[in-house]
């Protein structure tokens, strides 16, 4: 058995070297190398830094729209505002008829009076 051993170690040695080489490419394959990893980690910070600039411009516009909310009218008001619309739009149509009721009854006292000032303008000449 030695014998055989010893015949064949340059050729098992061979075949070892040859899978320990194999594992260390795919261990290098597998890992990331240090340079690699620092350029990642630098241009993760750099969109990190932007996303954070993005987000924090985010919240100021957020604040400032939450302000401007502030000051419009909420649902109740406007419902509120509707209701003294149609108050009021009840009132014109109430004081629309007085008015052409108004109008009929100075059209009838119209007539009259113009008869009146023309024959008195008629008997003047």
């Amino acid at each position: 058995m030695m014998d055989v051993f010893l015949t064949w170690w340059p050729i098992l040695l061979v075949i070892v070297q040859c899978i320990l080489a194999w594992v260390l490419w795919s261990m290098r394959q597998q890992f990331v190398t240090h340079d690699a990893f620092e350029a990642f980690k630098e241009t993760h910070t750099k969109a990190h830094d932007g996303i954070t600039a993005d987000f924090a411009e985010g919240r100021r516009m957020f604040s400032e729209i939450t302000t401007e909310l502030k000051h419009l009218p909420t649902r109740r008001d406007i419902e509120d505002l509707k209701e003294t619309l149609h108050t009021v739009d009840k009132g014109v149509i109430r004081m629309s008829g007085h008015i052409r009721e108004v109008a009929a009854r100075l059209g009838a006292v119209e007539k009259p009076v113009d008869q009146l000032m023309g024959r008195a303008l008629d008997g003047d000449n």
